[in-house]
């Protein structure tokens, strides 16, 4: 059988840029996004010690917030953003092995965006191998 779930999903998100850049000082920046949105769970039981899962998550709204060191500007320090200004998104596939009845194994790649375009252009992706064994008592 195959279970599907829909329910809501709240993020953080968090970024420190240093950049070092000739004899001028140490400029550093900062990106952080709060976001709420949607996540989407699947997963299928191929046997019955075999499961396939899936997800994705994604932005409807952030709270967003930026800052300079080095630059005085005029431009507001937090904004809300829509996810055409501020996106957070990611999806995962992996499966899910019941080695016994208290024993599971399992394995997944994770791929995750992060888009901000309101105040200078950042984007940020990431993928992971995830390795997980879990044993109940």
């Amino acid at each position: 059988p195959l279970f599907v779930s829909l329910g809501p999903s709240v993020g953080l998100f968090y970024y420190t840029r240093r950049q070092h850049i000739a004899q001028s000082e140490n400029l550093q920046s900062n990106v952080a996004l709060v976001s709420g949105g949607i996540r989407s769970d699947a997963q299928w039981m191929w046997t019955s010690d075999l499961q396939v899962r899936a997800a994705v998550q994604l932005t409807l709204l952030s709270l967003g917030f930026h800052s300079v060191n080095s630059n005085v500007s005029d431009q507001s320090s937090s904004k809300s953003l829509l996810p055409f200004r501020g996106l957070d998104a990611a999806g995962e596939i992996g499966v899910r092995y019941a080695v016994t009845n208290a024993l599971h194994v399992s394995a997944a790649y994770r791929l995750a965006v992060t888009r901000v375009s309101e105040w200078d252009f950042f984007m940020s992706a990431t993928d992971n191998l995830i390795v997980t064994v879990s044993y109940a008592f």
